[in-house]
C-alpha cells in the first residue's frame, strides 16, 4: 500500500499563544511589574491586559477590550482604571469591575487624549475647525471627574504631562490643512521644531518658552525620574538629549551610532 508508505503523520496543532502589542513598566500598579496588552487580531481590537512579574509570570488579567495603553491606566490603592477616549472608564479592583462615565466630559465635547499620568490626571482635547491651528485642552481627573481650567495650546505638537498633571511639557510642529488635486482634504504634519514651551495646566499660563539646540528629534511620550528630578527625552537621529522640563535647559547629551531600524531603550 503505497498511500500508506507515504502518509506524513500529522502533527495535533496547538493554539497560537495570544498576540502582544505594547508593555511598559507597572511599577504604579505593583512594584517590579509589567503590563502588556493583548491583541486580537480576528477583531482588530484589544481584547485584555496582563500584569506581569520580571520573570513574565501572569500575576492578574483583565479580560475585557477596555481602551489601549496610549490612554490613560492608571491606579489608586487596590483599584486599576482604564479610560476610553469619550470617557467611558472601567475599573477593576479585588472586588471585580464596574463602568463608570465622564459626564461633564461628553457634555463639554471633550476627547481624552495621550499623555496622562500614573495618578489618574489625564489630558482632553475640544476640537476645532481644521484650518484653526489652535485647540481648547484642559486636564482631567480620571477618579474624580473633574475637570480643570480650560485653555489654549497649539495643535499637532508633542505633548508630555508630568509632576501629577500639573505641568505640560510642549515641543511645537508645523502643520497645514491642504487639499488634493482632486480637492479631498489632509492636514501636513512637518517635522518637530526645537521651540519647547512649560505650561501650568491649573491655570493655563505659558511658564517659559524657549528654543533648545535639538536638533530634529522628537520628544519622548513619557518623564523619567518624574517623582525626584524630572528629565524629558528627545531622541534625535543620532543623538540624545535630556531635557530639564522645570528651566528648558539641556543637561546632557549623547551621540549615538546610526542604526538602520534600530530601536533604543532609554532607562532611569
Amino acid at each position: 500500500d503505497l498511500r500508506s508508505q507515504n502518509e506524513v503523520p500529522v502533527m495535533e496543532l496547538q493554539p497560537m499563544p495570544p498576540p502582544y502589542r505594547r508593555v511598559q513598566w507597572a511599577g504604579w500598579i505593583q512594584e517590579n511589574t509589567l503590563i502588556r496588552e493583548i491583541y486580537d487580531r480576528d477583531q482588530h481590537s484589544i481584547a485584555g491586559f496582563e500584569l506581569l512579574d520580571v520573570e513574565f509570570n501572569v500575576l492578574r488579567r483583565w479580560d475585557p477590550g477596555v481602551g489601549n495603553l496610549e490612554l490613560p491606566v492608571c491606579a489608586i490603592d487596590n483599584s486599576v482604571y482604564f479610560a476610553g477616549r469619550r470617557g467611558i472608564v472601567h475599573v477593576f479592583d479585588e472586588g471585580g469591575g464596574t463602568t463608570y462615565e465622564l459626564e461633564d466630559l461628553r457634555n463639554e465635547g471633550l476627547r481624552l487624549v495621550p499623555p496622562h499620568t500614573k495618578n489618574c490626571m489625564a489630558l482632553a482635547f475640544r476640537d476645532t475647525p481644521d484650518d484653526n491651528p489652535m485647540r481648547g485642552a484642559m486636564l482631567v481627573d480620571i477618579v474624580g471627574g473633574t475637570l480643570g481650567p480650560e485653555f489654549t495650546i497649539r495643535k499637532f505638537s508633542e505633548y508630555l504631562l508630568y509632576d501629577g498633571g500639573n505641568r505640560l511639557l510642549l515641543q511645537r510642529r508645523e502643520g497645514r490643512f491642504r487639499t488634493t488635486r482632486g480637492g479631498a482634504p489632509f492636514i501636513s504634519i512637518d517635522a518637530p521644531t526645537n521651540q519647547f514651551s512649560l505650561i501650568d495646566t491649573t491655570t493655563g499660563q505659558v511658564l517659559l518658552e524657549r528654543e533648545l539646540e535639538t536638533g530634529s528629534g522628537l520628544l519622548s511620550t513619557e518623564m523619567l525620574c518624574d517623582d525626584e528630578t524630572p528629565r524629558a527625552l528627545v531622541k534625535d537621529r543620532d543623538a540624545f538629549y535630556l531635557i530639564d522640563p522645570n528651566t528648558l535647559e539641556i543637561v546632557a547629551s549623547k551621540a549615538v551610532p546610526s542604526l538602520w531600524g534600530g530601536i533604543y531603550y532609554v532607562s532611569e
